[in-house]
């Protein structure tokens, strides 16, 4: 008896919800979005310039106009980067991730 019922009102159902929604669809025309009044120099990516000098690539990093890192690709050679000091005028040379590694190593919870 439940089966039945169940059924009946699924049918139901799907009929008042063809009639209802077919009859009132509206298409709209294609609208334009408007203009952005947000201004700002500001990009999220940074412009990168590729220059090659025969087989050797020199890849330039800049954000703003900025420029702040350099990767140099000498040819048959493992390329290295040179970043921009915060504090000074020089250039930082950094032979891949040759670096020391640095973990913080606080205490954050003891038992």
């Amino acid at each position: 008896m439940y089966k039945f019922l169940r059924l009946l009102l699924l049918v139901f159902y799907l009929m008042i919800s063809n009639i209802s929604f077919g009859d009132d669809t509206i298409v709209l025309e294609d609208v334009t979005p408007v203009q952005s009044t947000f201004e700002s120099d500001y990009t999220n990516e940074p412009e990168v310039t590729i220059i090659k000098d025969g087989e050797n690539t020199t890849e330039e990093y800049r954000i703003n106009g900025q420029l702040y890192m350099v990767k140099v690709t000498p040819d048959g050679a493992p390329p290295y980067y040179l970043y921009k000091e915060t504090e000074g005028s020089g250039w930082l040379r950094v032979e891949g991730i040759s670096e020391p590694l640095i973990v913080p190593q606080w205490v954050v919870f003891e038992f």
